[in-house]
């Protein structure tokens, strides 16, 4: 049988991209994992930054009732951190903004790190399971952590999970049609199958 692979998505252009050393890094947005995913799937740094913390303007206020945060994938955490320098921050407009940040965040990649207290979620959020080999990396980062000298441990909030995954592709769904009644309006026709993904 043939191997499929996929560079995730729904990033996974930019991702190939950066990942072939086509460009040094790209945008990417993440409402569902579309920076972390691809940034897995191709052995790139993916971050999705703190809601408000990068504007959407000039072309909206929030993506998907604000699950989305724009950023970019990159080869390496210092690189990412010196994308997020330049363009966090709010603009006049914005709905919402993260706080400021005391130091810039590449001062921050170079800086010892104090030591953390931090809480990890084993478990799939909507699948039923997760691959092996995913395991074994968050196993991985565990133990890097707590050699670090952190705090690390398994903290579950417990959550109605059929109320959850209801409610979020309920927003995306909205949104989606929202997205493609403006596309109508925009060309002032009807979208064709081959225009539409």
């Amino acid at each position: 049988t043939p191997l499929f692979r996929s560079p995730g998505g729904s990033s996974g252009g930019a991702s190939a991209a950066v990942a072939a050393r086509m460009v040094p890094m790209a945008h990417a947005g993440d409402g569902g994992g579309s920076i972390r995913i691809p940034s897995s799937h191709c052995n790139l740094f993916g971050m999705k930054p703190s809601r408000g913390r990068i504007s959407f303007a000039p072309d909206c206020g929030e993506s998907w009732s604000s699950f989305v945060s724009p950023h970019v994938l990159t080869h390496s955490v210092r690189d990412s951190a010196a994308m997020l320098d330049a363009i966090s921050g709010m603009v006049p407009g914005d709905p919402y903004t993260a706080p400021a940040q005391n130091k810039p965040f590449l001062k921050a990649v170079a800086a010892r790190p104090k030591k953390l207290r931090i809480a990890y979620w084993p478990r799939p959020l909507f699948g039923m399971s997760s691959h092996p080999d995913c395991d074994a990396a968050l196993n991985s980062a565990v133990k890097q952590l707590k050699d670090m000298g952190h705090t690390v441990e398994a903290a579950c909030p417990s959550y109605d999970r059929d109320t959850l995954i209801r409610a979020y592709w309920t927003v995306i769904t909205t949104s989606l049609a929202f997205a493609m009644e403006s596309a109508v309006a925009t060309m002032g026709r009807e979208p064709t199958e081959e225009e539409i993904e």
